[in-house]
């Protein structure tokens, strides 16, 4: 006993070693020692070697607070608290009542959670959303929350199963506090998110509902806009200058899954030119939409100056009718391409009208690059580069987004083709209603 209490003090206890905390008492028998622990449990500990060893643990749901050799036994002195009932039938005179009852200590019941702090949204500006709640409520700098819809909606009645007018109650953003004070906070929309004054705000710790690659799409019913190509004809005799103008109107029937859309793309003209040069398409479609993918199917018309008139031919039709094709592959404010086609109807022959392309990457919340070509049967042909914009919003209801580009464009239809073709800059808006 006197060797294992030396080299306990030259080497230290093997609580210490072992890393088994606080030690309410300890015994030991040869090479082994047994230790008490405030942890729980007893500990049983080889000290033969040069360094102690963990063998085992006993009862560690229990704490002991001496332990005691007694021949092949060791005798655990078990923490425990017990209970008198005093009776006060007699205040001045308890007496006992049930002796010797032992009690059951408990962790105190958490108490219940309390109401989840709400907040309501009181504007929507510059594509952000500002709330009465503040830090008071657990908003703060860098904390997340959802944004409730209370926009009113036909429900069936849980009771009745009739329909009646209930918020909507749909999770149409989850953001992060951009900043907050004690009373007021406001957030930034990102990408397909979407808030309206009086819906309600919560804290959550759900991941930010923004996907800059594919977004869903931001609740809004209506969406129109332009873009405007002017440009120079470089090789014309004449100085001609051209104008190509894209515009379009389409509505989105909610909660059908369907998009009509009427469009005139592009509507070209040229002036100063030796020739009238006029062509412009016109389309109406119909197509099945989903955040991710559209497709559809219309009819339109194709117009332009006759030509080219070879000698005792006659002059090639450029005005018909048309049969179109609408396809999108991606979110409409994320990664996604568009084409637009079509079959025009001459005379004599169902021909190739028009192919257009369009590619967009977005690059942050409110920033996207494009790039678009295409051509028609009716003498026209564009390509051009450039950057979208969004402000007021991030793609829902009241954004406007604002274009601009660098490209090529051309028109040439009439008898003798004159191709009136150069450098365009073009700008454009479009809004979401």
């Amino acid at each position: 006993m006197a060797t294992l209490l030396l080299l306990l003090l030259l080497t230290g206890s093997p609580e210490d070693e072992l890393s088994l905390g606080p030690v309410l008492s300890r015994v030991s028998r040869g090479p082994v020692t047994y230790l008490a622990l405030e942890s729980g449990g007893v500990a049983v500990v080889d000290t033969s070697g040069a360094t102690p060893r963990l063998v085992g643990r006993l009862a560690e749901g229990r704490t002991f607070s001496q332990l005691v050799l007694s021949g092949d036994a060791l005798l655990a002195l078990e923490l425990r608290q017990e209970v008198t009932t005093f009776s006060l039938a007699e205040p001045l005179a308890p007496i006992v009542a049930r002796p010797g009852v032992q009690a059951v200590v408990t962790a105190p019941a958490a108490p219940p959670p309390g109401p989840t702090p709400r907040a309501k949204v009181t504007a929507v500006t510059d594509g952000r959303v500002l709330f009465d709640g503040g830090t008071g409520m657990g908003f703060v700098k860098g904390s997340r929350l959802r944004v409730i819809s209370q926009r009113p909606e036909m429900k069936p009645d849980l009771v009745t199963g009739q329909q009646v007018s209930a918020p909507s109650g749909a999770i149409t953003a989850v953001l992060e506090v951009e900043d907050a004070q004690p009373g007021r906070a406001m957030a930034m929309l990102g990408r397909g998110d979407t808030a309206e004054v009086g819906d309600l705000v919560e804290p959550t710790s759900a991941e930010l509902s923004e996907r800059l690659l594919a977004p869903r799409r931001a609740p809004f019913r209506f969406r129109t806009g332009f873009e405007v190509r002017p440009f120079l004809g470089l090789e014309g005799q004449s100085k001609p200058v051209g104008v190509m103008l894209d515009a379009y109107l389409q509505w989105y029937l909610h909660p059908i899954p369907v998009v009509l859309s009427l469009s005139g793309a592009p509507l070209s003209v040229a002036f100063n030119s030796r020739e009238a040069h006029y062509p412009g398409v016109i389309a109406f479609t119909a197509a099945y939409a989903t955040d991710f993918f559209e497709i559809g199917l219309g009819i339109g018309a194709l117009y332009g100056n006759p030509g080219p008139c070879e000698p005792f031919l006659a002059c090639e039709v450029n005005t018909g009718f048309t049969i179109n094709q609408v396809l999108r592959l991606g979110a409409i404010d994320g990664l996604n391409l568009e084409w637009h086609s079509s079959i025009f109807s001459r005379p004599n022959q169902f021909v190739f009208g028009v192919g257009r392309g369009v590619i967009a990457v977005p690059l942050n919340s409110r920033l996207s690059l494009f790039g678009a070509g295409g051509g028609g049967e009716n003498g026209w042909a564009m390509g051009e580069f450039g950057v979208r914009t969004a402000v007021g919003g991030a793609g829902g209801k009241g954004t406007i987004i604002l274009s601009a580009s660098l490209g090529v464009s051309g028109i040439f239809d009439g008898p003798s083709r004159e191709l009136v073709l150069g450098p365009a800059v073009s700008f454009g808006a479009e809004w979401r209603l």
